[in-house]
């Protein structure tokens, strides 16, 4: 039986933010292990202790906030990173809806200070950082406007929120106003170190860097001025995916040339069949950019895959061969590729998102398997990057590798083989699932509704409930009519293959 990706919506899950009072650890294990009884499985109390998840300040980031536009000026917005070499983002796709299009960063903390500190934020954008001293739910509002000189202003709001020992929070409100230069630099300057993953992100929304990021906008003009909404759309329509993404090796060809034994030169792409076979089986004089000259095989060029053309360098000088517009296009045309391929396995994938079949044919299957499958379909839920910044991914959080190894020890300390209805099955890994998240939450002092990563819930689900129909043998795969259709939506991607 193969193992595969999986999406699911969990009915106990869903329910979670309106439980008043989690089961204790005890109870937790009795429940799933009475499943498992029932399964005809060994049942064997192994104790199951986790640490407890880090405590974390949650911020969350929403770009534009028209509101925060002063009197007189009025909204820019800068193009989509690299449009025409993308298709235009759509809800539905890469498991992209409205309710999961936040971006957010959460801070680690791990000690609570006992002295909260106040914010230098109107003087320094980095001052944001300080967030890490104590756990909390704050929210970062930021916008782009030309002002009456024309010139490219942003204002970012931030309303910061602690957690008091009391279990009160109590908002504060920072401004602070850059230029675009400053904005600019301090983007720089982060890319450069890597150093502020919620910099990254506020990067990622102002040039709409993402899929999600695009319709993060979308959706926050949808709410404060549809018309502007609409306008964007219309904007970038004829945009979107508009330059051709060749294959690395032909891209190459266009800046190679080849010395002739003339001593002329002509475009390597451009070498016309008298001159390729008279040189059948023998190296070609290459001038590079640079204006060195080595000796190359035509074929081994064209047998080159994309990301070789990337790294394509002078062995002289080591200047690459590819220029900045260049590796961008190429770059996108990975991303293209990594894309198609996950479109395709979701389409593969489509009918494990169905209900859990209700049926008295019981799944038989070894616990490593159910194991096995647990973990495949939980890391085939990771989506491109390009479509979802990996920060956001909720698949290496903490929460649920900690709920993976939990599912996947109690499985292991009740016996060898599972054997039970899909329905029981999902029914026991949802309650194991929801009681191991508890109990974290307990410990930590937080809220289950509040304290976990935005969407986590329902990704959980997801994961559940295609792992069990998987295991139900639900998989049907692609019919030639689905083939033909999606190619057709998806236009130049098929070609990349």
């Amino acid at each position: 039986m193969s193992r595969r990706a999986a999406r699911i919506l969990l009915p106990n899950l869903d329910r979670v933010s309106k439980m008043t009072t989690l089961p204790s650890k005890q109870a937790s294990q009795e429940a799933l292990l009475a499943i498992m009884d029932n399964l005809s499985l060994t049942s064997q109390k192994a104790g199951m202790e986790h640490s407890p998840p880090t405590q974390y300040h949650t911020l969350h980031l929403s770009y534009p906030a028209l509101h925060l536009i002063p009197e007189g000026s009025w909204l820019y917005l800068n193009a989509p990173t690299d449009c025409r070499y993308r298709e235009a983002p759509q809800l539905g796709t890469y498991h992209l809806t409205p309710k999961n299009l936040s971006l957010f960063h959460r801070f680690p903390v791990n000690s609570m200070m006992r002295f909260l500190p106040s914010l230098e934020f109107a003087s320094d954008l980095l001052a944001i950082n300080t967030l890490a001293a104590a756990p909390g739910q704050s929210h970062l509002e930021c916008v782009s406007f030309f002002n009456a000189d024309l010139q490219v202003q942003h204002i970012i709001c931030l309303t910061v929120s602690w957690n008091h020992e009391d279990g009160t929070s109590r908002p504060t409100q920072y401004t602070h106003q850059l230029s675009d230069t400053e904005l600019t630099c301090a983007f720089g300057m982060n890319a450069a170190h890597n150093a502020h993953p919620w910099l990254d992100l506020l990067f990622n929304l102002v040039y709409r860097c993402s899929d999600r990021a695009y319709l993060h906008v979308q959706e926050q003009l949808r709410a404060q001025d549809p018309a502007t909404m609409a306008h964007q759309d219309l904007l970038w329509t004829h945009v979107w995916n508009s330059e051709p993404n060749l294959p690395g090796h032909e891209l190459l060809m266009t800046r190679l040339e080849c010395q002739l034994e003339d001593g002329s030169r002509v475009p390597l792409s451009s070498l016309d069949t008298e001159n390729l076979a008279a040189h059948a089986g023998q190296p070609l004089s290459i001038v590079l950019p640079c204006g060195h000259t080595q000796q190359y095989m035509y074929a081994l060029i064209c047998a080159l895959p994309d990301h070789k053309c990337l790294e394509a360098s002078c062995r002289k000088c080591s200047q690459p061969v590819l220029g900045p517009a260049d590796v961008i296009a190429l770059s996108n045309r990975l991303n293209r590729v990594e894309r198609y391929n996950f479109y395709w396995a979701e389409v593969e994938l489509a009918t494990l998102d169905a209900p859990v079949l209700v049926t008295a044919r019981e799944i038989e299957a070894s616990v490593e398997e159910v194991c096995g499958m647990l973990e495949d379909t939980l890391y085939g839920l990771e989506v491109p990057s390009s479509a979802t910044p990996s920060a956001l991914s909720l698949v290496g959080v903490p929460e649920t590798q900690v709920v993976l190894r939990a599912l996947q020890e109690a499985l292991r300390s009740a016996g060898n083989v599972v054997q039970a209805t899909p329905a029981k099955l999902l029914q026991g890994l949802e309650s194991e699932a929801i009681n191991v998240l508890g109990r974290f939450m307990v410990d930590v002092g937080e809220d289950l509704a509040t304290g976990l990563p935005p969407g986590l819930l329902e990704f959980l689900a997801r994961w559940l409930r295609r792992a069990v129909n998987d295991l139900s043998g639900v998989y049907r795969g692609v019919t030639d009519n689905e083939v033909d259709d999606l190619s057709s939506r998806l236009g130049k991607v098929r070609m990349l293959k």
